[in-house]
This record gives structure tokens, C-alpha cells and sequence, in this order.
């Protein structure tokens, strides 16, 4: 399950720096019809260009929903027969392991896309009025980094579990050293992920506190947290451009005995010159904020009074446990 640069799991790989950005995009929108809004009582905001991509993006979140629903419904019956099998002594425990962690990722990734959902619909609600309240705002997206953090904190177990597995079966020579390197590897890319989803939580959770007047404005404490999240990011980042220079490695290797094709080195040389950009990146920014001024954030916008906007066009066919944003964690299989 990597981690997308925006933050999400795997493909969802449904991110937060970049949440951090669509709250302060947000609080400065202003929309065309926030002069309808101000002149009527109810809005269309289908009517706007803007509002109405939220809605198609409201939609295509319920479908999203609807499939992952089906995905949970199956976790759910591979988990049963494993389990059973399991009792027989037919799997090994390893196996009822992973069936355990999919399932439990996967609802937890339901969470997050019902989170995901809800601050996309707040996005709408404020496009289509110019009005928002920032307070709602901040609690969506500090709900969206909590729900990130239970899909790492999942993750992170379950690999924590295949390590020490792996390492025992090691040391009475039953895997090779490649085999325990992939397990630490994914360990501590895990590990990484989660570390990175807390420090982003205690930034967003510090900046709120803040803004809202109950805790005092420190630039040091500010300046530390922006640090300590990109830092957690540069970590992760490291550790997967490592993983895909060994597995350059052993392709090239492969090659050598002519035991795979050259699309398979240039597909991984194109995806460690990425991730060394985005190591690049993260120090770059690093820098960057170890250098700058940091200033007071302003207090929270005061809440007024919006016009009542119409909903989508495309109401959740799926009730309220309708999920949200795409994450498309592949099966925890290594």
C-alpha cells in the first residue's frame, strides 16, 4: 500500500499536505454565485461550473462506495473459509494473518472515504455560497487524517507481524535474505506511513487550537511540527526510493541471466528517478522551513449565515455508510 504524494494509501493512495492545501484554498474561495447566495434563499450550485464538479465528484465517490462495499463483502468470506481452514491446520496462521489485516483495511478505508466524502460536499457547500465556516472545515479534515491514520495503523501492524515471521523463519533457514529484506522493507515503509499521518494530525490539530484562541501562538512549536511532518514525509520517500533501487537491482540481475524483459528495468528506473525528485523535494522543503519566518495564523473565520444550497443532483444511493475518497490498497501480499 503506498503512499500517493497527496497522502493517500496506495493508489489512494483518500492524503494531507495536500488536505492541509484544500483547507486553505477553501478558506479564501470565493464563488460567482456568492452573490446569488447573498440575494435568494436557496442556490443552485449545479448551476456553476465548480460547485457542479464537486457534485460529479460527489457521484462518482458513491460509486467508489458501492464497490468497496462489495470488496468488504468478500474480504469477509475469504477471511471465514481461511479461518476455517486455518482451525484444520490446513494454512498456516501467516495466511489468516493477512485475510485479518485486508479485511480490517479495507473497512477502515471506508471510513476514511466517508470522511473523504463529507469534506467534498463541504468544498460544494462553499463554492456555490463564498461562505465558510472554518471551523466545520478544520473538524472535516482533522476526521479525514484521523481515518488515514487507523489505515496505516493497520498496515503497520500486519507488517510488523509478516517481519517477525519472517526473520524467525530466517534463522532456521527457510526464507532467503532477500525474502527478510522485503519484510523489513515493508516494515519499516509502515511504520514511516503511520509516523507521517500523526505528525500531520498534530500540525492540523496545533494551527486549530491556535486560530481558535485556546492555545497561545509559539513560531518555535509551529516551526517544529512543520518540521517534524516534512521530515516524516522525507523518511517515507527515502525508504521508497531504496525499496525500488533493490528491486532495480535484483531486475537487472534477472536481465543478466536473461530472465526478464527491458520493459521491466526502464519501467523501474523511470519510477526511482520519480522518487528520488520527490526525495529531492522534501529536503528542498525542508530547507525551506527551517529558514522561514513564521507568522501568527489569523483567528477562524466567523460563522454567518449561508444560503441553504441545493444537494447534489445525484443523492447517495447507498445510505449513510457511503464511503469516499479512492484508495486503492492493493492486498496486503508483500
Amino acid at each position: 500500500m503506498k503512499r500517493s504524494r497527496d497522502g493517500r494509501e496506495g493508489g489512494s493512495e483518500a492524503t494531507a499536505v495536500g488536505w492541509l492545501i484544500v483547507a486553505a484554498m477553501i478558506g479564501g474561495v470565493a464563488s460567482p454565485c456568492a452573490a446569488q447566495a447573498n440575494r435568494t434563499t436557496a442556490v443552485d450550485p449545479d448551476q456553476f461550473p465548480l460547485p457542479l464538479h464537486r457534485a460529479m465528484e460527489v457521484e462518482d465517490i458513491d460509486r467508489q462506495g458501492r464497490q468497496l462495499r462489495d470488496q468488504i463483502a468478500e474480504a469477509e468470506t475469504r477471511y471465514a473459509k481461511v479461518r476455517e481452514l486455518a482451525e484444520r491446520k490446513v494454512v498456516p496462521v501467516v495466511e489468516l494473518k493477512r485475510e485479518a489485516a485486508e479485511l480490517d483495511h479495507l473497512k477502515a478505508r471506508a471510513v476514511e472515504l466517508q470522511a473523504f466524502r463529507a469534506l467534498k460536499l463541504h468544498e460544494r457547500e462553499v463554492l456555490a455560497t463564498g461562505i465558510n465556516n472554518e471551523a466545520i472545515t478544520y473538524d472535516l479534515l482533522l476526521a479525514l487524517l484521523k481515518a488515514q491514520e487507523e489505515m496505516a495503523r493497520v498496515e503497520r501492524e500486519f507488517r510488523r507481524y509478516e517481519y517477525l515471521q519472517t526473520a524467525a523463519l530466517r534463522k532456521a533457514g527457510a526464507v532467503s535474505d532477500e525474502e527478510l529484506a522485503r519484510a523489513k522493507s515493508n516494515y519499516d515503509l509502515a511504520s514511516a506511513n503511520l509516523n507521517m499521518s500523526r505528525a500531520r494530525q498534530e500540525q492540523v490539530a496545533l494551527e486549530l487550537a491556535v486560530r481558535k484562541g485556546e492555545q497561545a501562538f509559539e513560531a518555535n512549536a509551529f516551526r517544529d511540527l512543520k518540521l517534524r511532518a516534512v521530515r516524516a514525509r522525507l523518511v517515507y520517500d527515502e525508504l521508497a526510493a531504496e525499496a525500488i533501487r533493490r528491486r532495480l537491482d535484483l531486475a537487472r540481475e534477472r536481465a543478466r541471466r536473461g530472465l526478464t524483459a527491458n520493459a521491466e528495468l526502464e519501467a523501474l528506473s523511470a519510477a526511482l528517478k520519480q522518487a528520488q525528485a520527490e526525495v529531492e523535494a522534501d529536503r528542498t522543503e525542508l530547507e525551506r522551513f527551517a529558514n522561514e519566518t513564521i507568522e501568527p495564523p489569523p483567528p477562524l473565520n466567523p460563522p454567518t449565515n449561508p444560503a441553504a444550497p441545493v444537494p447534489p443532483r445525484t443523492q447517495p444511493r447507498s445510505g449513510p455508510d457511503t464511503a469516499t475518497h479512492v484508495s486503492s490498497s492493493p492486498r496486503l501480499n508483500g
